[in-house]
């Protein structure tokens, strides 16, 4: 239980850590899309004041020139407006007393900021935010393949040492003895068991020699380690080299059988 409990808390930092990393990426992108919305709120604020000039004709009231008395005050309300620290409604009716084009206004620069700029914002993070976990997740997958092909790799030492041949090529009785013998560590490191490494030996052998290269093993179980779509083209590769074989023996008979008949 405390093993389990263990294993769980490292799997729960890796959590964190992949979430830290993503903050700690996305802090240049944070800020280019607060500099983008300021560059926004203060063109409308802009907007706004040119029309309050043009429409105004006596004197504001006190909660249009708290509102609106100024570039920043004007600014900090249209912010306001758009993240629910106030109503836009409540900040447009003030206005509306002025003029009934404010509420075009408003309508046209809530809509423009909560479903064009806030989306494309939101898109923007998710795309970087799916981009680095991606990232990430094939970084753990190289480190993960290394270390696997550094444990193949002293198999493969360990097959080529303890094998009795000298053509490189390993029978289906001495690989099953290694496998079992001093093979077993290794396979357990790359959570590989013996059927599938077995397995793997009579695809390789085609021709049906009960003898397969050492070099070719490890190369298939590095394969079968890795992206499996590949394991699976390479087995449909080997069971063709094993149809071809099987009709060029049978063709091969088949000819043989016609020059004898032909020589009668």
């Amino acid at each position: 239980l405390r093993a389990a409990h263990v294993i769980r808390s490292l799997k729960d930092f890796y959590t964190c850590r992949l979430i830290m990393d993503c903050l700690s990426h996305v802090i240049f992108p944070t800020f280019w899309v607060f500099t983008m919305l300021l560059f926004a709120l203060y063109v409308s604020a802009i907007v706004l004041l040119q029309m309050l000039d043009v429409f105004i004709s006596a004197k504001p009231t006190a909660e249009i020139v708290d509102h609106y008395g100024s570039l920043g005050n004007a600014i900090f309300t249209l912010y306001l407006s758009v993240t629910g620290g106030l109503d836009w409604q409540k900040a447009l009716e003030p206005l509306l007393v002025i003029s009934g084009w404010f509420r075009l206004f408003f309508i046209m620069f809530v809509g423009f900021m909560h479903f064009g700029m806030f989306n494309i914002y939101s898109a923007i993070f998710v795309a970087f935010v799916t981009t680095f976990v991606k990232q990430h997740h094939q970084e753990s997958l190289h480190n993960s393949w290394s270390k696997d092909s550094a444990v193949i790799e002293e198999l493969r030492q360990i097959m080529t040492t303890e094998n009795a041949r000298d053509d490189d090529r390993i029978t289906f009785k001495r690989l099953t003895r290694i496998l079992q013998d001093k093979g077993i560590t290794h396979l357990k490191k790359v959570g590989l068991d013996i059927n599938a490494v077995l397995g793997v030996f009579n695809m390789l052998d085609a021709e049906e020699t009960g003898t397969v290269l050492v070099d070719e093993i490890a190369c298939s179980l590095m394969q079968l380690k890795g992206n499996t779509e590949n394991v699976h083209f390479a087995t449909v590769m080997y069971e063709n080299k094993r149809l071809m074989n099987s009709i060029n023996q049978l063709f091969r008979y088949i000819r043989s059988e016609f020059t004898g008949m032909k020589q009668r």
